[in-house]
């Protein structure tokens, strides 16, 4: 059983996210994008547009870049992939007055019929990571906040946009998702596999636990599709595979669905 010691979720842990963000002045706005790919960052802020805040990457996160866009309400943090270095940020990102979060990334596909490009919005994930068990007991999935899902949704129907719903595998060591798990996982209708929305989903769902008002979402771009045979396999990784599959113009639909949710209510 994970965690090994027992009785975790009832002690008080050692150190507080607010005291590492206790001297940042910036005033956060209440929505953070989070980002693990340099193009879908720079996709996002050619449409949407941002400052880079370098001055704070350094004291939060450990992230590769900070940028801020006051007008439209949003902090994009692009961050190493993962999901301790996701919790880290999350944590750090909630102690400042965020109560929105918005993964915005890459997923490989567990579907022949969903192929590189395409977009999915996430229902639910497998927690095949570490970070959500010390947050949540041991349950197989960890759930984005329903009615802010049911938004993403609602605004990606209203612009036109292309896309699937439904399961995620989250998992920690991608050298190690076996073709067992993939044909198991697929087999039971999970859509994708990727690295860090089960350890953002626990996280949040535990502060509205305590009564908080923050919610988190999650859309994946097919990067690659892991049942195919390695010799055929092809990870969106250069910028002439981002052209071959539009990955520009999803990106760009994903930043309308961004700019449009800030009409939403956080619930």
């Amino acid at each position: 059983m994970f965690p090994h010691y027992r009785g975790k979720y009832t002690k008080r842990p050692s150190v507080s996210p607010q005291y590492f963000v206790r001297n940042m002045k910036l005033r956060m706005p209440d929505t953070a994008i989070l980002v693990y790919s340099s193009g879908i960052r720079k996709g996002i802020d050619k449409i949407l547009g941002s400052t880079r805040i370098a001055s704070y990457e350094d004291k939060m996160f450990n992230s590769l870049g900070v940028y801020l866009n006051r007008e439209k309400g949003f902090i994009m943090a692009y961050l190493p992939i993962g999901a301790p270095i996701t919790g880290v940020a999350t944590e750090e990102l909630i102690a400042k007055g965020v109560r929105r979060f918005l993964i915005v990334g890459f997923a490989g596909s567990l579907n022949d019929d969903i192929g590189h490009g395409n977009v999915v919005v996430c229902t639910k994930s497998i927690r095949d990571e570490g970070v959500s068990h010390h947050y949540a007991r041991g349950a197989m999935y960890a759930y984005p906040t329903k009615e802010f899902t049911r938004s993403i949704v609602k605004v990606m129907r209203k612009n036109g946009m292309k896309f699937r719903a439904g399961p995620s595998w989250t998992i920690d060591a991608p050298y190690m998702e076996t073709v067992d798990e993939i044909r198991h996982y697929g087999k039971k209708g999970v859509l994708t596999v990727e690295m860090e929305s089960a350890a953002l989903f626990a996280i949040v769902d535990s502060y509205r636990k305590k009564g908080m008002k923050v919610e988190a979402g999650a859309i994946f771009i097919i990067s690659d599709i892991v049942t195919k045979d390695i010799k055929d396999y092809e990870f969106i990784d250069t910028k002439g595979r981002f052209s071959k599959y539009s990955v520009e113009d999803r990106v760009k639909e994903i930043a309308t669905v961004i700019r449009d949710l800030k009409r939403v209510q956080i619930r």
